[in-house]
């Protein structure tokens, strides 16, 4: 059954509705054979197809319909989850959650839509909710929408798995208070005691690390001290995880059978029950606590799962338990098969079983420590090169102090120190600190593991399909007994990691990415044996790059581990927001600039520069010199193999497209990057002419506030015979010349299709 659940979350479409039935119609023939297993066996498939079905079909049906999107809507809802303060582009915000009760259009009217929940900010907004309290506001949405690249996170499948049914703008006008929070809202006091922690431990060293393990709430953490904890494969310490459910219920547990094994103790089996109640109580409190999201409702279920064969008094193979708890989870939420989290916590846990439940607990206990060690590292590899690229041999050592460090220190001490904050603060005081001081030594210890063992941190080279399978297997057989033939030569399974990638393109072919950045431009150029990127998109209203998400996981798919050349064609933020992330993260062999950025070694664009790379010719055709600041300074490049070629036009206007007629080094290409974005102020109709373009890319951001492409120029290239595509609608694109052409283009989005779509 849960196999026919996975199955449906990763459908690109849903079959239509009315063809369920024609699926139930062969069971229901074979109805005399149902004696046979495997008449059980494919029923239960079926009851998960048809289980994923319905839910798949509620999730569209949640979603925001594509004619409600930026239509001014009125919404009535509750705060759901902490009400989080931001700052975008220098602005105060509120970044908050509304489950929604009621929707409906200003010009009067229900919005027909079943919205469930809302992500929503307020920029400098005038009111202040909070979680619990029921509120109006009035609101633009948007579908839920991410970018589309190779390697990339998927956002827009992170919105949909976690409920989202739009994510948008609340409005300073139209806000208005329904009513305040009820006493039984947990998001009310779980809102309160953060608010209470935020000023009681504002002295702390890392007050965001305390409040992350207590309530979940990571906001605080720095993209620095994230990066930290990745490199040396931590972070699952710093996120509420089966971890901690397992400590705060565990720890209650064997104090309850400490308890019940006393003179006044029942009978040993209802001693058992009764040490386990109050194990799934506490469990459940930091739960809630915590915020009772996913990866907690996960680690909930195996951990009361573990209590209920406790309490049964049964011997249960340690798998039943594995997979009943991987079938419950997907029955109340099937898309949490999207979620690499999911499957990274039933392969570690996994993992542990196979050592401490399987073959290898005969080990002595002296060992067994090391070998659960071990066994998460072999088993984590494969699925942290899916998650981040990279593999870290630090995690060995930095799990096995950390693991220790904080379960046995930290979270105790934390612990007791927010259960005497109310009743005994002269107590709470010095467990605060203790419990800040033993995160001071972690963190120095975490820092130190990074900066001295940099070589450490492992990138392949290549990440596709076969190598990401080599991987897999080798995990595996590393799990199985020793015995087991062929397991002493599964470490060569790791050898194409190490290869150079093979789908570099052929000497005198290129490889062109525009990189899906939303309203911003970037592309990867990619040769037989160089590389040169062209911009770096744009600075997201928090100050993160979309360099972070989608430049360089791009770069590390491919296998791009130097870039030969970085062109950065002028100064606006949306295409050169990213230089510094790129720079710091990958060497840089050469930096051309249109504006001045002040990066140490950079050299102006300059009509005339030429250069050949395997086979390919690459010239600057503008500017000629430095007269303006701005668009028309944007650095113009042509790339060419002789049957095909590629223009580069960044942000020119009909001023510089003008200058570049009269000087005639115009001449038809096969690929235009249409210049900027298809505003109205480019693209004239002559430059059109002169070039005569078989593909124009708009790179745009969806539903973009300047309207880019504009209609007009749209028309104008579609007039000239152009096949058009936008990057908001296709994602990232690749295209393919080799000596007859274009070969391939690939666009992401029809690539990696998700069933809620349009």
């Amino acid at each position: 059954m849960a196999a026919g659940i996975v199955l449906v979350a990763f459908l690109p479409t849903l079959p239509p509705w009315y063809l369920c039935p024609v699926l139930v119609l062969p069971w229901l023939l074979a109805w005399r054979r149902r004696a046979h297993p495997l008449y059980a066996l494919s029923l239960a498939f079926l009851l998960g197809v048809l289980w994923g079905l319905d839910h798949g079909y509620g999730v569209r049906r949640a979603l925001l319909p594509t004619a409600l999107e930026l239509q001014p809507l009125l919404v009535r809802g509750r705060i759901h989850d902490l009400v989080q303060t931001t700052s975008s582009f220098h602005r105060p915000s509120l970044r908050f959650q509304l489950r929604v009760e009621s929707c409906r259009r200003l010009s009067g009217g229900d919005c027909g839509a079943d919205l469930r929940l809302l992500q929503l900010t307020a920029y400098e907004p005038a009111y202040t909710p909070r979680s619990g309290e029921r509120w109006q506001f009035q609101v633009t949405l948007r579908r839920p929408r991410g970018l589309a690249n190779p390697g990339g996170f998927d956002y827009e499948a992170y919105l949909v798995a976690h409920g989202i049914s739009a994510t948008g703008t609340a409005l300073r006008d139209g806000a208005l208070r329904l009513e305040s929070a009820s006493v039984l809202s947990i998001d009310h006091w779980r809102e309160r005691l953060r608010d209470h922690l935020d000023d009681r431990l504002r002295a702390a060293a890392h007050r965001d690390l305390l409040l992350a393990l207590l309530l979940g709430d990571g906001a605080a953490i720095s993209r620095e001290q994230w990066r930290t904890f990745r490199n040396t494969g931590t972070v699952h310490l710093f996120v509420v995880s089966g971890l901690h459910i397992a400590l705060s219920g565990g720890a209650v547990l064997w104090l309850g059978r400490l308890w019940w094994r006393g003179p006044w103790g029942a009978s040993r089996r209802l001693s058992y029950v009764l040490g386990c109640v109050p194990a799934f109580i506490a469990a459940l409190a930091y739960a809630l606590l915590a915020g009772f999201n996913l990866p907690i409702q996960r680690a909930l279920v195996m951990f009361t799962i573990l209590l209920w064969t406790q309490a049964s008094w049964r011997e249960n193979a340690a798998r039943d338990g594995l997979i009943t708890a991987f079938w419950l989870l997907l029955l109340g939420d099937p898309l949490a098969a999207r979620d690499a989290g999911f499957w990274f916590s039933f392969i570690v846990v996994t993992a542990m079983l196979l050592t401490l439940c399987g073959h290898r607990a005969a080990a002595p206990a002296r060992w067994r420590w090391w070998r659960t060690q071990w066994a998460i590292f072999a088993a984590s590899l494969p699925v942290l090169l899916v998650l981040c690229g990279q593999f870290t041999a630090l995690a060995l050592p930095a799990n096995a102090l950390a693991i220790p460090w904080s379960t046995l220190l930290t979270m105790p001490l934390a612990f007791a120190a927010l259960a005497c904050d109310g009743p005994l603060p002269a107590l709470a005081a010095p467990l605060w600190r203790a419990a800040d001081w033993s995160l001071v030594g972690l963190s120095r210890y975490l820092q130190w593991l990074e900066h001295g063992g940099a070589s450490a941190i492992w990138q392949p080279s290549r990440l596709d399909t076969p190598t990401l399978l080599c991987a897999a297997v080798f995990a595996v057989l590393m799990l199985l007994p020793r015995a087991t033939p062929g397991r002493l030569l599964a470490p060569l399974l790791l050898v194409p990691l190490l290869w150079p990638r093979l789908d570099a393109p052929a000497p005198g072919a290129l490889r062109v990415t525009v990189i899906d950045v939303g309203q911003g431009l970037s592309v990867l150029v990619e040769t037989a044996r160089h590389a040169l990127l062209y911009d770096t998109g744009p600075v997201f209203g928090s100050g993160a790059t979309v360099a972070e998400l989608a430049i360089l996981p791009l770069l590390q798919r491919r296998g791009v581990t130097r870039l030969d050349l970085l062109v950065v064609s002028h100064r606006d933020s949306d295409h050169a927001g990213g230089w510094r992330t790129v720079v710091d993260a990958v060497p840089v062999r050469g930096l051309l600039v249109g504006d001045a950025l002040g990066a140490p070694g950079e050299a102006p664009c300059r009509a005339g520069q030429r250069w050949r790379w395997d086979g390919v010719e690459f010239e600057m055709l503008h500017p000629q010199a430095q007269r303006t600041v701005g668009n028309n300074n944007s650095c113009v490049l042509r790339i060419g193999n002789g049957a095909g070629s590629v223009l580069l036009s960044g942000d020119i206007e009909r001023a510089a497209e003008h200058r570049l007629l009269a000087r005639g080094g115009l001449r038809p290409t096969t690929v235009l990057l249409a210049p900027h974005h298809g505003s109205r102020t480019s693209s004239g109709a002559d430059f059109i002419e002169r070039l005569r373009p078989h593909y124009v890319v708009f790179s745009t951001g969806h539903r973009n506030r300047f309207h880019h492409p504009n209609a007009g120029v749209v028309a104008r290239y579609q007039t000239a015979g152009a096949r058009l595509f936008d990057t908001a609608d296709s994602g990232a694109l690749v295209f393919a010349l080799d000596e007859h052409g274009v070969a391939q283009i690939t666009e992401q989005r029809r690539r990696d299709r998700h069933y809620w779509q349009d």
